[in-house]
């Protein structure tokens, strides 16, 4: 039935966040693996262009305190559970937000940029380990950690369930729409962006009954909220001149 959309690598990375109760708690997912739980939520399947990543992304709310009774993250980090999945994961560099194994996957480690960002405070690390990842922070992911949460069960390429927790898929849609139209951003990545915004918001309005414009979503600043028509009239462009979401 081709129900099995999850790379085996990062379902098998989510089972070991889950089991450790990092998932949904303190990590959740973001960027292109988030897709695949929204095509869940919806019973639909996008076109695999837009959901290919060799990596996954992590955004980390530090805002949440590690409890004590997470003993195996406090021993080994995040760097110690990724190695129960693939012993080859190591940090690209000393204090790298970002690790990569053998195959060359990578896990990035994300999190909100402080508004002050000279008195960042903000702790970048789920340990004080001093091999383990240490978090990016990144503008606009404090919208993200703000925005209503999903949490759905999708199933990898082998069969297996995975739990998955991600950002509402219109909070999604919305910050890629903003991604993609922010000066700095690759064109090839900012054209890939609006693509998984207007999937996501088919998803979020069609079949979710979810509109761009609803009240939870007071978290997310103007700016972005401002961008749902342009993203509805695209939709309604391709639609106008045949072109059709291939699921």
């Amino acid at each position: 039935m081709g129900l099995g959309r999850v790379p085996v690598i990062a379902a098998r990375i989510l089972r070991e966040c889950d089991k450790a109760g990092l998932l949904g708690e303190h990590l959740m997912i973001v960027g292109t693996n988030a897709m695949f739980a929204y095509e869940v939520a919806a019973g639909v399947q996008t076109q695999s262009g837009l959901v290919a990543s060799g990596d996954i992304d992590l955004l980390y709310d530090a805002r949440r305190h590690l409890s004590l009774a997470l003993e195996d993250v406090h021993v080994t980090g995040l760097i110690g559970l990724l190695r129960t999945v693939d012993t080859s994961f190591v940090p690209v560099r000393p204090g790298s937000f970002r690790a990569a194994n053998r195959d060359g996957y990578l896990v990035d480690l994300i999190r909100p940029e402080a508004k002050d960002v000279m008195r960042d405070r903000s702790k970048s690390a789920l340990t004080d380990l001093p091999e383990d990842l240490q978090g990016a922070a990144i503008f606009g992911l404090g919208w993200l950690v703000n925005s209503p949460k999903m949490d759905v069960v999708a199933i990898d390429e082998r069969g297996f369930p995975v739990r998955m927790v991600v950002i509402d898929p219109r909070a999604f849609a919305l910050h890629k729409a903003w991604l993609s139209r922010r000066e700095d951003r690759e064109p090839v990545k900012a054209k890939r962006d609006f693509e998984q915004a207007q999937a996501a918001a088919i998803i979020a309005t069609r079949y979710l009954r979810r509109p761009l414009d609803g009240p939870e979503l007071a978290a997310l600043p103007t700016s972005l909220r401002d961008l749902a028509p342009k993203i509805i009239d695209a939709i309604a462009d391709d639609a106008k001149n045949g072109v059709k979401p291939n699921w």
